[in-house]
């Protein structure tokens, strides 16, 4: 499973600005550009929170299981509720992909969105007012990352809600006033089978976007975490369930790292993952695409499997890449262990 999920907090100020401007074009938008016939204000909360239930979707997998209605991949054949949710929602969507696309080409989104995602595609635009919903679905016949950016005016009045694939597990992350990034792999095996849906008390927007590949993303600390797993868990916290862990979510360090200057270190004094496989990654997608220039992220003070000085908890990639080019030492951001704790959390 792949998802991460980034708070308007850790966006670059420019993105931030280019996705309220185009929020501000949506709500401007004469209402015939909008598809009404999947939105009806008659429907009630506790009809949209039942839709969106564990139970509902226990009865949706055990219905695809009895009949086989999962996606087959083999054949190509999409059937019932793999990908879609099957006119289970109610919100508003563009009309035309074209004035979809149009709004985000006319602004600087665009230019903005390019720096994140390499040539992206528009795969979604969405307005959920109150009540609005989509139920569970998979969208596994079109596989590949995905990335989601929503708004919301208000806290606390629309989620996001899935199944950690392979378990029983329903997470459900409620949203804060402004934007929300979430970045995950729309994957074909019950392993990572990311089913989710969604439900809104307030005029939710979203934006959906599809990138060639992870490597795509090119803003190394806007993606991704630190995990805190096997030896490299710290004994301040208590052990975690399979396949949960600790992690600390690289968007978080942008307000501890954004006035400071990064500091030449020598890598003899960095433990980093993996210490006894030098050129691990050598032939790997993200490896190659990595730009080692980037200072990554150290924490002083903070316990690692090899005991010293620092440990790295971003830019894996880039120091195999410099170790590799015969480089020894580089530039990095220091933190130290009391800034970090506060920032370590549970991954759901």
């Amino acid at each position: 499973m792949h998802y991460e999920e980034i708070p308007e907090y850790g966006l670059p100020e420019s993105l931030s600005s280019s996705l309220n401007y185009f929020v501000s074009l949506i709500y401007s938008a004469e209402k015939n550009y909008f598809q009404y016939d999947r939105y009806s204000d008659d429907i009630s909360p506790e009809f949209c929170w039942h839709r969106t239930s564990g139970e509902i979707l226990e009865e949706i997998i055990n219905e695809c299981d009895k009949k086989g209605y999962f996606f087959d991949h083999e054949k190509d054949i999409v059937t019932r509720y793999k990908s879609k949710h099957v006119g289970d929602a109610n919100y508003y969507s563009l009309r035309a992909w074209q004035y979809a696309c149009s709004l985000w080409h006319q602004g600087p989104l665009h230019d903005e969105l390019c720096k994140i995602i390499d040539d992206p595609v528009q795969t979604g635009a969405f307005w959920y007012p109150r009540n609005g919903y989509m139920g569970w679905h998979t969208n596994e016949d079109s596989l590949g990352y995905r990335i989601y950016c929503s708004y919301v005016p208000e806290d606390n009045k629309s989620f996001f809600r899935f199944r950690v694939p392979g378990t029983d597990k329903i997470v459900t992350s409620w949203e804060k006033k402004g934007w929300t990034f979430r970045y995950f792999e729309v994957g074909k095996n019950e392993e990572d089978r990311l089913w989710h849906c969604i439900y809104s008390n307030t005029d939710r927007i979203s934006l959906g976007f599809a990138p060639k590949s992870e490597d795509s993303f090119v803003l190394n600390l806007l993606l991704g975490h630190h995990t805190l797993r096997n030896e490299w868990h710290l004994q301040d916290f208590p052990a975690l369930e399979e396949p949960n862990y600790y992690m600390i979510p690289n968007c978080d360090l942008f307000p501890l790292i954004k006035d400071r200057d990064p500091e030449l270190i020598d890598f003899s004094d960095i433990c980093h993952k993996p210490m006894l496989e030098p050129d691990y990654t050598e032939h790997s997608r993200r490896y190659k695409a990595c730009n080692e220039k980037i200072p990554g992220v150290v924490v002083e003070g903070m316990a690692n499997p090899e005991n010293l000085r620092y440990r790295m908890i971003d830019g894996k990639h880039r120091i195999h890449k410099l170790k590799n080019l015969n480089v020894d030492k580089s530039q990095f951001y220091v933190l130290r262990y009391e800034e970090v704790k506060p920032l370590i959390r549970p991954l759901y």
